[in-house]
């Protein structure tokens, strides 16, 4: 499976040195990550996900159980804001019965 670059870097050092890089986003953390351009980097691939993903995630990857589905950042932002419109009803719920809804 080839990973395509999702951006393109540019670093230039104070002697006119040049660094090219491929650039990609980790699925699981947000983190952006570098490859030197050209290279494979299918090193670093979530096959649960079938994303890119960092080298401390896929450290993090290897550890994890097989049959543990991986958390990446959008299922923890969903989870998130399920907590919080949970608990906003939670709230709506006190203002409406009181302080206590059964006392």
């Amino acid at each position: 499976m080839y990973l395509a670059p999702k951006g393109y870097y540019v670093e230039q050092d104070a002697w006119g040195v040049q660094q090219k890089l491929d650039s990609y986003t980790c699925i699981h953390c947000q983190r952006i990550c570098f490859v030197a351009a050209g290279t494979d980097a299918n090193e670093f691939f979530c096959f649960s996900c079938f994303a890119p993903i960092c080298p401390s995630c896929k450290k993090q990857d290897r550890d994890r159980p097989s049959d543990k589905a991986c958390s990446h950042m959008e299922r923890r932002l969903a989870a998130y804001e399920n907590r919080m419109a949970f608990h906003k009803a939670l709230d709506r719920e006190k203002e409406w019965w009181g302080e206590t809804p059964f006392g």
